[in-house]
């Protein structure tokens, strides 16, 4: 996305240290468990995961550009519903689920591609978006089955949708913003994500249809990805650096207090996801291995943060249930000798 201005401050921003968040369990605190489509030896993603513990995810069958979403419970699988396909390139990637079993996601015909789907029970829907270029991408699902997004107009900008269950409308850009990105939804219909405009990148909150920007200080870019039941928002920022390209950095947000997340000894700390226990998910780069399969999963809580022990590298971390079950993906540790990649589970010893 293109550099997404000031529209209004949030008051009494702060930003703590790191030094408040720098401690790393020393116990192994979650067991690991890896999910493969059954039947199949080509790629397994899981993307999503509800509070009843249903997964979403996707496999691609090996030696073609086909691939196809499933949903998983208790160690069933059942494949889902997709667009017809009518080309050769032909991908459907289900990235969300909430308590009531829908579930949102993208197709693509086309890998320059991508529309967004909605699925309820046997029914899928394409999320038709006004003045599109046929570019849309899910920024996420609520449990009233709200969905949030951005597309690419045809005149070229970066807009947000939210789509309804009945019709996608499009947001209001406030005057000076270049783009406007969606990028997650709350249960009560409040959105964040990033604008750019002439000074940066920005997040913003909408609530209630009332627009309000926000920047973690000190940061030349900031860029929420996630929020939750009670309002807290997770994201990146990056601040002034001589470097071409600048350390990317982690924040929570709680009530207009920030808190900077960096795991300790790691590089480019990169939160995804959060429960309403302020649970927050993610991925940090280990400079002492060679990229780009340095790439590990954390878990940050309280003050705390535990690294995940998967296998091989972490491609991404999708998202954490209310419990805390978490869902990923990560490649063989042979990588890039032999390279397979597979969708994991984790869950907090003891529950």
């Amino acid at each position: 996305m293109r550099k997404l201005t000031m529209i209004a401050a949030i008051g009494g921003l702060c930003l703590v240290s790191s030094a408040e968040a720098a401690h790393v369990a020393n116990k192994a605190a979650y067991s690991v468990a890896t999910i493969d489509y059954p039947g199949f030896r080509g790629t397994t993603t899981a993307n999503g995961i509800s509070n009843s513990q249903r997964i979403v995810g996707a496999f691609s069958v090996p030696s073609t550009q086909y691939g196809y979403g499933f949903i998983e419970f208790q160690g069933r699988f059942a494949l889902l519903p997709s667009a017809p396909c009518r080309s050769g390139h032909c991908d459907t990637t289900p990235l969300a689920i909430n308590s009531r079993g829908e579930i949102a996601g993208e197709f693509s015909q086309d890998p320059t591609h991508r529309s967004v789907f909605v699925l309820r029970g046997p029914l899928l829907t394409m999320v038709s978006v006004p003045g599109t270029r046929d570019l849309s991408i899910l920024g996420g699902l609520n449990e009233r089955g709200e969905v949030v997004g951005f597309f690419q107009t045809d005149a070229g900008p970066i807009r947000t949708f939210l789509y309804n269950g009945l019709f996608a409308t499009v947001l209001p850009a406030p005057a000076g913003v270049t783009d406007m990105a969606g990028k997650a939804i709350s249960n009560s219909g409040q959105i964040t994500g990033s604008f750019d405009d002439s000074k940066g990148l920005h997040g913003f909150l909408q609530t209630r249809g009332q627009f309000s920007r926000f920047d973690v200080p000190g940061a030349v870019e900031t860029s929420p990805v996630a929020i939750n039941s009670p309002g807290d928002v997770i994201g990146t920022y990056a601040v002034p650096s001589a470097a071409a390209v600048p350390t990317q950095h982690g924040f929570l947000m709680v009530r207009g207090r920030f808190t900077r997340l960096d795991f300790p000894g790691g590089l480019n700390t990169t939160p995804t996801a959060l429960n309403d226990a302020e649970t927050v998910v993610g991925t940090y780069e280990n400079p002492a291995l060679r990229a780009p399969f340095n790439t590990n999963a954390f878990v940050y809580q309280r003050g705390t943060f535990t690294r995940l022990a998967l296998p091989g590298a972490v491609q991404s971390v999708g998202a954490i249930s209310a419990s805390g079950t978490i869902v990923g993906t990560y490649f063989d540790a042979s990588c890039p000798v032999s390279c397979s990649v597979h969708g994991f589970t984790a869950t907090a010893v003891g529950h």
